[in-house]
């Protein structure tokens, strides 16, 4: 999930999906030290990812954006991770949905004002000069055109893309070959709207942590400049990096200059004995 060159964001909830299901089958194995495990691992799951409130949204809603899986996927999930707690999935549900609507009505009107803004380069007039309006003159004929959108036009309105988009079916596609960069640029022109929301919701980045950085210190550590140190002194700086880190910790800042100044003096000590034994050597 560190990955920056390629889209992430639509491939987290996946992931905590997967680890979810994993501990609850270690919870029901018949191996009782595999159950015990599991449990402790579930508490410390549900601490991070065991309300709906610690989770962000978007990651739901970069799941309904992505045609493998869109909404339907999202209820499905819910329903797994939430087993028999039909009011709380249908709650969770309607606020992802809610926000997926209020994010497509956002670009749906930005989208709006720039076509409006284009439109003032086209042309009303005819090439007499005289404006042609169309107007129904004839009063019986504006009667039938008004029963018309009454009563069969309302009934039959257009689709937007967002409902176009998610009452189609999710796509069945090869997972390890699908693009969805690519999908939505081939798509760009049937949801202009959906894609451009979707360009800037996919951009949004899981983490930007590399992996070795954030189950390891040494690599703040032992960079290209600090390579040469010693094993004891590398240690020593990651040790101090982690009491100064502890607040519950009363460091004697006196007595640690002390003492390295003390371990100073005994490696000078031991590089003039080496260059010394070096000198007798040579002579």
């Amino acid at each position: 999930m560190s990955g920056t060159l390629y889209v992430t964001a639509n491939m987290h909830f996946h992931e905590i999906l997967g680890v979810l299901a994993s501990l609850l089958e270690w919870t029901q194995d018949d191996d009782i030290n595999i159950v015990l495990m599991g449990d402790q691992m579930r508490k410390k799951f549900n601490k991070y990812y065991g309300d709906f409130g610690k989770t962000n949204v978007m990651v739901l809603v970069a799941i309904a954006l992505d045609p493998r899986y869109k909404m339907r996927f999202v209820n499905f999930s819910l329903r797994k991770i939430y087993h028999l707690d039909f009011k709380k999935v249908e709650e969770l549900y309607a606020q992802v949905f809610e926000v997926l609507n209020k994010l497509y009505n956002h670009y749906s009107n930005v989208s709006s004002i720039t076509k409006n803004d284009d439109s003032s380069s086209f042309n009303t007039n005819d090439n007499d000069g005289q404006n042609f309006v169309g107007v129904v003159k004839n009063k019986q004929m504006r009667k039938i055109y008004d029963e018309f959108y009454e009563n069969d036009v309302e009934d039959a309105m257009e689709k937007s893309e967002f409902e176009e988009y998610l009452d189609a079916p999710p796509k069945k596609i090869n997972n390890e070959t699908f693009d969805i960069l690519k999908w939505w640029s081939d798509k760009c022109t049937s949801y202009k709207v959906l894609a451009s929301m979707t360009k800037d919701i996919l951009a949004i980045l899981v983490s930007t942590v590399a992996n070795e950085s954030t189950f390891s210190t040494s690599g703040h550590v032992v960079d290209d400049f600090h390579s040469n140190l010693i094993p004891k002194a590398v240690e020593a700086l990651i040790c101090t990096q982690d009491w100064l880190r502890t607040s519950n910790v009363c460091i004697d800042l006196e007595q640690l200059l002390e003492d390295v100044e003390n371990m100073r003096k005994k490696l000078v000590a031991i590089w003039k004995i080496h260059v010394e034994g070096i000198s007798s050597c040579c002579f």
